[in-house]
């Protein structure tokens, strides 16, 4: 690092770049940080100390995720009677004995949650491409700046943009359960208003990046503005927006997972549920249902990006 100041030992007496560590202005930077991160560790409350002290409370839970409830067994009733049988009668057959392991129907409940929790980020994603593919287009200033308005139409797709994304998903997620109630479709509706906002921005940015050589060939030919939009912008967008979806709908899954805490369907309901009633090696099986379920997703968009884009 190399800082220019004023130098009086210097023979030309003017600016001079001077080590950092002689610097002033290193020094105050470095008192302001501090000042910065002392009032942030204030007004967050950090307390390092809880930590130790609340350790007994979480040691029950991380104890149940050696142990998730996964396998159970087979629970018959037995009944001890005590009958005669005289000639000419058969006894009974023997009762069923005791069954070996079986999935639990905690597992069970998780598994069909964490289905529903797959689809309903496929389904909030489909949502977002589906609005923010036109809308990109009125956000990209390269193709907006050849039509009447084009300014103001791009201001206010941008501003658009902008203002949905400001809103996080879990706080679209308690406005669409007041509206249609607890559910998934709650849960849709909002990762898809979200998904619009992220995947417009991410999609007039690819189309502001692209070469604008075929533009002005295919316009030189007397192009209308689709067949430009369609034979110059559109190949060289697809690879992009292939990715982004992907990327996109990955990080839905996440984020449908905290959605269920509000009411959003999923498997973050039963999750909070099993929370919330200290039911430790149920809240387990659904911990590692996400990371397993998440980790096989992040894989396979890989293997899709990379044979796709």
């Amino acid at each position: 690092m190399v800082v220019k100041e004023f130098n009086p030992a210097s023979r030309a007496g003017g600016w001079q770049p001077i080590a950092w560590y002689r610097s002033w202005r290193f020094y105050l930077a470095i008192a302001a940080a501090l000042l910065v991160y002392a009032y942030g560790w204030r007004v967050t409350q950090i307390r390092l100390g809880e930590l130790w002290h609340g350790a007994h409370l979480i040691r029950p839970f991380l104890s149940a995720l050696a142990v998730p409830d996964v396998l159970t067994r087979q629970q018959y009733i037995q009944r001890a009677t005590a009958a005669f049988y005289y000639g000419g009668e058969t006894p009974p057959p023997p009762g069923p004995g005791p069954g070996g392991p079986r999935l639990s129907q905690t597992f069970l409940t998780v598994l069909d949650r964490m289905v529903e929790t797959v689809f309903l980020a496929l389904m909030g994603t489909t949502m977002g491409v589906l609005f923010a593919v036109p809308l990109s287009f009125l956000g990209a200033r390269n193709l907006t700046a050849h039509i009447p308005a084009g300014g103001a139409i791009y201001w206010l797709t941008r501003s658009l943009f902008n203002l949905t994304r400001s809103i996080e998903a879990l706080v679209l997620a308690i406005i669409f359960t007041v509206w249609v109630g607890l559910g998934p479709f709650a849960g849709v509706l909002a990762l898809g208003v979200h998904s619009v906002a992220s995947l417009g921005k991410l999609y007039s940015e690819a189309i502001e990046s692209i070469d604008t050589g075929p533009i002005e060939a295919i316009t030189a030919t007397g192009a209308s503005g689709l067949q430009i939009i369609r034979y110059a912008v559109v190949p060289q967008i697809v690879p992009q927006f292939i990715a982004f979806t992907i990327y996109r709908w990955d990080i839905n899954v996440r984020f449908s997972t905290v959605i269920g805490f509000v009411g959003g369907g999923g498997i973050g309901f039963v999750l909070q549920q099993y929370i919330n009633l200290l039911q430790w090696r149920q809240a387990a099986t659904a911990l590692w249902m996400i990371a397993v379920v998440v980790a096989l997703l992040d894989y396979a968009s890989a293997v899709v990006r990379q044979r796709i884009v």
